[in-house]
């Protein structure tokens, strides 16, 4: 379904809504009346002309559709603004929808529950690189042995075992016997963090180290796009749903290889 975040009308979204299941499933208008408690006819007259559903109706609706908690106040927020009759309510109603949307696009909203670090130990797991690659390195079975990490970041043992070391003091690696196994792994740096910078310089840095070796295998690619800011949003938003999607898989996924992902999408100009 398309994502009602992508709106700024809530009758073009349930158009959308209806036409991407028509061809599955048959009566969805019918459908979408009894679940508003309106007949048919009237879906269509507010569908494809001036009337509008009452904030009632719009309420059940969302019920029906499976929206989310933050989704359902976005999509009534959408209703609100198609029912505004004076100049002064529908800015209003658009703030409140730019608030809105910022909170369905920010990622962290849309990762799930992570491991708050303290500002000490932030400066500390931020600092370089391998604190964020050791750490998920150990989530996979055969990378938990101080010597076969080594080997495989080519890195001398001694600053292995210090970065290790390190990890096990702030709860995010466990010592058990010779192994070293993860503790908490899901981790989420804020925007407003003054560590950001570093940290995404940090892994794409590790990126350009990757393109240096030649290595044909994986993915890099760097544009430059002019286009509308619409379609600009657009895109925004279906990287930040590709983003949740790519932390859903990874949730779910057996631990076998360590890859790095980077995205980079962002106004060339002010």
């Amino acid at each position: 379904m398309n994502k009602v975040s992508d709106y700024t009308d809530y009758k073009q979204f349930l158009l959308d809504w209806i036409d991407s299941r028509k061809a599955l499933q048959r009566g969805l208008r019918t459908a979408l009346a009894q679940a508003a408690g309106c007949q048919s006819a009237f879906v269509s007259q507010v569908l494809n002309g001036k009337p509008n559903f009452s904030i009632e109706q719009s309420f059940a609706i969302t019920s029906f559709l499976g929206l989310k908690p933050d989704e359902t106040r976005y999509f009534l927020a959408l209703v609100h603004l198609a029912r505004a009759g004076t100049p002064e309510l529908r800015k209003h109603c658009r703030a409140d929808l730019q608030e809105q949307r910022k909170v369905l696009l920010d990622i962290k909203s849309q990762v799930g529950e992570t491991r708050a670090l303290t500002p000490e130990e932030q400066n500390l797991y931020y600092s370089s690189w391998l604190y964020v690659v050791i750490h998920m390195l150990v989530t996979i079975p055969q990378y938990q042995n101080l010597k076969v990490i080594a080997q495989a970041l080519k890195l001398e043992l001694s600053r292995v075992r210090a970065v290790v070391s390190d990890l096990v003091g702030l709860g995010l690696i466990r010592q058990v016997k010779d192994q070293f196994v993860p503790g908490a792994t899901q981790m989420h740096l804020p925007k407003a963090s003054p560590l950001i910078r570093q940290h995404h310089g940090n892994l794409r840095l590790r990126a350009l180290d990757h393109l240096a070796t030649g290595n044909a295998e994986g993915i890099h690619y760097s544009t430059v796009s002019s286009l509308s800011a619409q379609d600009a949003e657009k895109l925004h938003a279906k990287i930040v749903e590709w983003i949740a999607q790519y932390n859903s898989v990874v949730r779910d996924s057996p631990e076998e290889v360590l890859v790095g992902f980077n995205v980079d999408f962002y106004s060339l100009v002010n």
